[in-house]
């Protein structure tokens, strides 16, 4: 004897419909949300990295080297027996920088037939004292008289061939920082640093090239080796406060 089952469907009762309805739409509202939270990763994603955006100041205002004359002025006045002291120094420091960032030669222009020749003629003679204080050979410096009957006083002039730091101009403000949804850097970010140690450098072409490292010191080597062969303790000696008592020590 087979005994058959029969399951019937009941109909739903009004406090079950409304659950199912509540389920429904909870649901419609989690897929939804998801499909706009992804929508938005991917917008974000594309704001941000589409065109390999500048990610830092240094990247947005790159330093580029660039070759060309560089020059320092001395005004010279009719009378002038000597350069000033302030003078002196300024040629001291420009024939510094010339010895690390050029090699090239060393022009000094001094003008000729002017009011000013013989004071310049006397600033020429205390610029070649500075290039002797700084072994700068003669062969590397070449003299030449310009401005013949110039009007007024013109300078005397030393220049040379060298290498100077640029960075891009600074100056872009034209996107309101206070209102922006962009993750990216502000237009001008970075600029002023970059600026400033583009003319603090001391050899531009450290941004282009390694500089090669120096000898190394070997006065500390020295005396530990010779202390070693003696038998003695290489370290620092230890200090008369680790020897004591904490009481002794607040003493």
């Amino acid at each position: 004897m087979s005994v058959e089952k029969t399951f019937k469907s009941e109909p739903d009762s009004p406090s079950g419909t409304k659950r199912n309805r509540g389920r429904f739409f909870k649901s419609t509202a989690i897929i939804v949300l998801t499909g706009f939270a992804l929508t938005a990763c991917k917008s974000m994603n594309e704001i941000n990295y589409t065109g390999s955006p500048a990610l830092t100041g240094t990247q947005q205002y790159p330093i580029s080297v660039e070759r060309g004359e560089v020059t320092l002025s001395l005004d010279v006045a009719p009378g002038m027996h000597r350069l000033s002291s302030s003078q002196r120094a300024q040629v001291s420091a420009f024939i510094s920088q010339y010895r690390r960032s050029a090699g090239g030669q060393l022009q000094i222009k001094a003008p000729s037939g002017t009011m000013n020749e013989m004071a310049a003629l006397n600033a020429v003679a205390d610029i070649r004292n500075v290039l002797g204080e700084h072994n700068i050979p003669s062969g590397a410096v070449r003299f030449a008289p310009y401005g013949n009957g110039t009007a007024g006083d013109p300078p005397v002039v030393i220049s040379y061939m060298g290498f100077r730091a640029v960075a891009s101009d600074c100056g872009n403000w034209s996107e309101n920082l206070a209102v922006t949804t962009r993750n990216r850097l502000s237009p001008n970010f970075g600029c002023a640093y970059q600026h400033n140690l583009a003319a603090m450098v001391a050899d531009p072409r450290d941004f282009e090239r390694a500089r090669p490292l120096g000898p190394a010191s070997t006065e500390r080597r020295g005396v530990v080796r010779d202390k070693y062969i003696r038998g003695e303790i290489t370290g620092a000696d230890t200090n008369d406060s680790d020897q004591g008592t904490v009481s002794e020590i607040g003493q």
